[in-house]
């Protein structure tokens, strides 16, 4: 389940297919681009389970339980009770044929989805408050907005989920390296001291002459 939830959407085959979408050669080797299922980015859960239960579920079901259900710490339960229903692994199907749920999931993506130098944007449109998952590295330097204002991360199994109101809304995640600015004021601050320095020994060396 895992590929399907973080959209390798393509893969690569040694064996002919009809349905290979691109070939490719290497080392007298030919390859076959083919097309699989695949979540979007960014879509609207409607389950969720705590991190304890889905540790609960044999391993190599783990990623399919995920394409189901977003997984949150104890801590963060009471932020997404009252828009997402809790589950267990014995309330989800974890078979191996995720069409249907992938196909749910594509169904509740977010729309516009652009990226760009700072993050990326997208819009949401739901019938109803809705908790919306994104399979983007919850790594520290992330911030996200709606309409413009400030809104709480959580985190969901390494990746990110938000809160969003009912409607349309413009969503922004916005990352900005730890450190950077301090980092910026720090390299300003020696910069300076740096050319005072300089500037000292060329005054002491033209007084040293006189």
């Amino acid at each position: 389940g895992l590929p399907e939830l973080f959209g390798a959407k393509y893969y690569l085959s040694s064996e002919d297919s009809e349905n290979a979408v691109q070939t490719v050669s290497a080392d007298g080797v030919t390859w076959y681009v083919r097309e699989g299922q695949a979540c979007p980015i960014g879509f609207a859960v409607d389950r969720y389970i705590l991190r304890e239960d889905l540790l609960a579920i044999p391993e190599e079901n783990r990623g399919a339980a995920l394409l189901y259900a977003a997984v949150v710490e104890p801590s963060e339960e009471e932020a997404v009770a009252g828009v997402c229903t809790r589950v267990t692994g014995d309330d989800l199907p974890l078979g191996e044929d995720f069409s249907g749920v992938v196909a749910l999931n594509t169904e509740n993506a977010v729309r516009e989805f652009r990226r760009d130098g700072r993050g990326f944007r997208c819009v949401s449109d739901y019938d109803r408050e809705r908790m919306v998952y994104f399979s983007v590295p919850n790594e520290g330097g992330w911030s996200a907005y709606v309409d413009g204002e400030n809104a709480e991360i959580i985190p969901s199994g390494g990746m990110m989920l938000l809160r969003v109101p009912e409607g349309k809304h413009e969503i922004e995640f916005v990352y900005v390296t730890p450190g950077y600015a301090a980092g910026k004021i720090i390299s300003v601050v020696a910069w300076i001291g740096f050319i005072g320095y300089l500037a000292f020994r060329l005054w002491r060396r033209k007084t040293v002459k006189s």
